[in-house]
């Protein structure tokens, strides 16, 4: 998993946990209200009368409570059902309506007008027809109770509404700053690249200076040594000369191998191989390409070579419409797989690699050159034709 991968599922989990926390938080703060509204329900009771009817109205809306709570917020019919059973049972026991604060706090956090309406109606009416409830005291601050319930909504609504705000402006900020750290990223990336591609130029100008100039400088030299020798006839001179002959040939013999070791330390062997692809006509190559910058100069050569060879062979002997070409690497490996959808493959096509004899020149080619670097190359014929090898990087 990359780096941004683990940063989205640590954001994700997060945000899990904080919805699940605003959750408890707003499910906390809806028990709180409608707790106080059943002890406003007690207190309005003991202006009045204390006796079994009470304790049996507080059981009433303590399962209304409890019902409504578990009822699903879209079903319509629960809602309907345990509001007129409760009042039902308030006709029996009219004490029950001191704590219908609670039923108006459910029917206006579920927004149903309609319901909420008729409950109002039916509460003041069973009101003015109990002889248990004095329209004053009790039924003002029964009024008053609505008031609370009214705005302990509105406040929990409120506060829901900020929670999910946010919520949402951080989702919002963690996505954000993911895409930044992935476009940072991506920057280095290039930034990068460019300095590698960028350095490889500098070599590649630097090794032709090299050989442009003091290579021919010192080729001259060279020349005019070696006819200095020829022509001169003082035996003293002789040594001096083989000795400044000598050490030319050895300057240039240094200057070669440091023009050598610039050149192949300057390629790069995506680059060698999308221009290999570039040049091959002959049907369209799937290139995938995943290795690291620093390769051993045997592995990019022998792979560009193989590559070619590759590719000559389905010019020559395959009918294919596409080949693939993905290299890649493993912790210890370098791998590349060339793989055609041709028919047509050429009798001297082995479908073992040690089959020596049944094999062409280019595979025997592309054994060798794998051998060199101590891997293992595997040739298959069936539905088309795959080169498989395996490259030790050490």
């Amino acid at each position: 998993m990359t780096l941004l991968g683990r940063s989205t599922s640590v954001g994700q989990v997060s945000s899990i946990h904080e919805v699940k926390s605003q959750k408890g938080e707003l499910t906390m703060r809806r028990v709180t209200d409608q707790v106080i509204l059943i002890i406003y329900g007690l207190i309005l009771g003991c202006t009045i009368k204390i006796d079994a009817s009470l304790v049996i109205a507080l059981l009433l809306a303590i399962s209304y409570l409890a019902m409504m709570t578990l009822a699903d917020g879209k079903s319509l019919w629960r809602p309907i059902l345990l509001t007129g059973l409760f009042f039902t049972f308030s006709i029996i026991y009219p004490l029950c309506l001191l704590f219908s604060p609670l039923i108006i706090y459910h029917l206006i956090s579920r927004q149903n007008k309609l319901m909420l309406g008729i409950s109002l109606l039916v509460i003041f009416y069973l009101s003015l027809q109990s002889d248990v409830i004095p329209l004053f005291p009790t039924g003002t601050f029964l009024v008053f109770g609505f008031m609370i319930a009214g705005y302990a909504v509105t406040q929990t609504r409120q506060i829901d509404k900020l929670a999910s705000s946010l919520q949402k402006t951080r989702d919002d900020s963690t996505e954000l700053t993911l895409l930044l750290q992935d476009k940072n990223r991506s920057l280095r990336d290039k930034q990068d690249y460019e300095i590698y591609a960028a350095t490889l130029k500098e070599r590649n100008r630097i090794a032709r200076e090299i050989h442009d100039n003091v290579g021919h400088l010192l080729s001259r030299a060279i020349l005019i040594t070696g006819a200095m020798k020829m022509t001169n006839q003082i035996s003293s001179l002789q040594e001096p000369f083989e000795s400044l002959d000598s050490s030319l040939g050895e300057a240039m013999d240094s200057i070669r191998k440091s023009v050598h070791d610039l050149h192949d330390d300057a390629v790069d062997l995506e680059k060698a191989l999308e221009e290999i692809i570039a040049d091959f006509s002959f049907c369209p190559v799937d290139f995938s390409y995943h290795l690291s910058k620093t390769i051993a100069r045997e592995v990019k050569y022998n792979v560009i070579a193989i590559v070619k060879e590759a590719l000559n062979n389905v010019m020559k002997h395959s009918n294919a419409k596409l080949v693939q070409l993905t290299v890649s690497e493993s912790e210890d490996l370098y791998q590349v797989m060339i793989e055609d959808n041709g028919t047509t493959i050429s009798p001297n096509t082995p479908t073992n690699p040690l089959n020596i004899e049944t094999r062409g020149i280019g595979l025997i080619n592309m054994t060798e050159r794998v051998k060199k670097l101590h891997g293992t190359i595997t040739f298959y014929s069936q539905n088309g034709f795959r080169i498989y090898i395996k490259l030790p990087k050490h």
